[in-house]
């Protein structure tokens, strides 16, 4: 990692003089170690005036303070000033510190683009994915849709994936269960935009597919008998099991009838 590289060589040419590795016991007849800090050592052992062995660690304490300076100017450099380290046509991942073949389009060949996810350069699928589905570039979704980064949680939004979602327009607004707008970067855009999505407090793209399949989550057979079975639904995705009109169906839970194709029942979930 780029990152590292950067860490060794500030600590290999700040530490190169250092050739000890405890100031007093490795300073004894050696002409490379002192311990009078003007040689830049790693520290100085004196005698105060109240008669105790101290150290001095001014030296180390101005090679880290040095270090961290240098992380923190790193930690602001632009693409442009850290590509030179990057070889073979590849760019520089700023966010991770690494070396990485592609951020956009723009640095992939002739029709190929840029998988924001993986970072490679890739030739373009079929653009069939549709509202809610995974994806990986604008270029994955239908007409009118992009590819938005969204999360899942309560209280706090856990990054769960990019997933297509459609733009509202006057002639097409958003309708249940994707009726709650959010402003987000798609994948492939500078500046933000509304689209139509989830309540993502509550659900996940997933559970809201597994619904909309009317997915059979039933013990007994295929068509929802039996006994709820959990293990039949994106259970992780915050999937349930429930009863819905007389059959185990794979559901989520929702806020209020919006969040749902046919409405909120009054136990939380979706019919």
């Amino acid at each position: 990692m780029i990152k590292s590289r950067f860490f060794c060589l500030i600590v290999g040419i700040t530490l190169s003089t250092f050739s000890c590795s405890d100031p007093v016991d490795d300073c004894a007849g050696n002409s490379n170690c002192s311990s009078s800090t003007d040689l830049g050592t790693k520290g100085d052992m004196g005698v105060k005036d109240d008669g105790e062995t101290h150290k001095d660690t001014g030296p180390i304490d101005d090679v880290r303070s040095m270090i961290t300076s240098d992380m923190e100017d790193m930690i602001d450099m632009t693409p442009s000033e850290c590509e030179p380290i990057c070889s073979n046509g590849q760019v520089c991942d700023t966010d991770g510190f690494t070396c990485v073949d592609c951020l956009a389009d723009d640095n992939c060949d002739g029709a190929q683009i840029c998988d924001v996810v993986t970072h490679t350069c890739v030739n373009p699928e079929p653009a069939s994915s549709t509202q809610c589905e995974s994806c990986s570039s604008d270029a994955q979704c239908g007409t009118g849709h992009h590819c938005v980064p969204m999360g899942f949680g309560s209280l706090i939004l856990v990054p769960r994936g990019n997933y297509c979602l459609k733009i509202p327009t006057a002639q097409s607004p958003c309708e249940a269960p994707f009726a709650t707008p959010i402003n987000g970067k798609s994948l492939g855009s500078q500046s933000a935009m509304q689209y139509c999505a989830i309540n993502e407090q509550v659900t996940t793209c997933e559970a809201v597919l597994a619904e909309l399949k009317e997915t059979y989550c039933g013990d007994g057979g295929n068509n929802g008998e039996g006994n709820a079975d959990i293990t039949k639904c994106p259970q992780d995705a915050g999937a349930l099991c429930e009863d819905v009109i007389g059959q185990k169906r794979c559901t989520y839970g929702c806020d209020e009838n919006s969040d749902c194709e046919f409405g909120c029942t009054a136990s939380g979930y979706c019919l």
